[in-house]
């Protein structure tokens, strides 16, 4: 099973289902233009979080066995531009999206939800595209521009 961004949400590819191998969650509307979505996997929990690229959209998805289930949970992060994946905090139980000139992480509960409260902070880049996250060091690493 594979879970990946399609064109207007999370798509599963199940070769093992002949009849229908590919089957989407629609999260945001379709409206003629196409958006690139990231999606991540959490480490421990059934849950797949999803950023649209150029947007505010974020999405909090459970699924069982790869198959996407009930409501996913949709957050418009006021003011964000996007330009990164989801990257899970596991150590502190967050998620952190990247934009343009910010970061924002936002809290899970234990089940892998959002918590409405959102922090953000503002760093050295147009556009913050990579982020990673080392559990060893329980630090998240943001790519910045130098000054030359």
């Amino acid at each position: 099973m594979i879970i990946t961004g399609g064109a207007v949400g999370p798509t599963t590819w199940d070769e093992n289902n002949k009849p229908s191998p590919f089957n989407t969650l629609f999260t945001r509307p379709f409206n003629g233009l196409y958006s690139v979505d990231r999606v991540a996997g959490h480490a421990t929990l059934p849950v797949i979080y999803q950023s649209t690229m150029h947007t505010s959209w974020v999405v909090s998805a459970e699924h069982v066995d790869g198959y996407l289930t009930l409501v996913p949970q949709r957050l418009l992060i006021e003011g964000a531009t996007l330009t990164s994946l989801p990257v899970i905090l596991t150590k502190r139980n967050q998620v952190a999206f990247g934009g343009v000139n910010k970061v924002y992480v936002l809290p899970l509960d234990d089940q892998g939800r959002f918590k409405p409260l959102l922090s953000q902070a503002a760093v050295a880049s147009a556009s913050v595209e990579a982020l990673t996250y080392s559990p060893k060091f329980d630090r998240l690493y943001v790519t910045v521009e130098k000054a030359k």
